[in-house]
């Protein structure tokens, strides 16, 4: 009962973010082939908020002093800092490795790619550990139902998100089951087991 509840106010809240949330994007009025792209830290920031996660919630985690960004070019006071470290934490938002081991690059200032964007969102849906980075992407976008397969013989995995895309993946993930349930009372996600349950314990 609690978790059909709670998919009930999470779907309640994210159809009302889908509704304004985007409202205040400005589009390409010379060239409407030429849509606003989106950043890898905006892309994170608007998944997050589809599980449910607030500005409040995630300025707790960039202020945090013992929760370190694990990516060394990330700034604390940019607005999708506390997104970033929260995605991070879930195992949502991989970084880039330039070479060195040792060190990671989140480059969320970058324009995201579609195929990015998509193994962000089906880290949120299955486990992170089942998503590769190859091909096989594509072929789980349509088996989740993140993308159809007339679009994706016309969209290049490759080619920078626009927004109006954006929109489009997040309207569908927002009435799927997924991994992960953000809990306000917690300040942190409960995972959905395979029954159905939640494990409240589950960072």
């Amino acid at each position: 009962m609690y978790l059909l509840i709670k998919k009930y106010i999470l779907s309640i809240t994210l159809m009302v973010f889908l509704l304004v949330g985007f409202s205040n994007y400005t589009y390409a009025e010379t060239n409407k082939n030429e849509e606003k792209k989106v950043t890898r830290g905006e892309c994170i920031m608007h998944i997050m908020k589809i599980l449910g996660v607030d500005d409040d919630s995630a300025s707790l985690y960039a202020d945090i002093d013992y929760v370190r960004p694990v990516f060394a070019d990330l700034i604390y006071n940019e607005t999708h800092t506390g997104y970033i470290i929260i995605a991070n934490l879930n195992h949502v938002a991989i970084g880039v490795n330039r070479g060195n081991s040792d060190i990671n690059y989140f480059e969320a200032n970058r324009n995201v790619t579609v195929k990015e964007c998509i193994a962000f969102v089906l880290r949120c849906l299955t486990e992170p550990s089942n998503v590769k980075w190859d091909d096989s992407i594509i072929s789980s976008s349509v088996e989740f139902g993140l993308l159809t397969e007339e679009e994706i013989e016309v969209i290049s995995f490759d080619s920078q998100l626009t927004q109006n895309m954006l929109k489009t993946i997040l309207e569908r993930m927002s009435n799927m089951d997924r991994r992960l349930y953000w809990s306000q009372d917690r300040g942190r996600f409960c995972v959905c087991q395979g029954d159905g349950s939640v494990d409240t314990q589950a960072d």
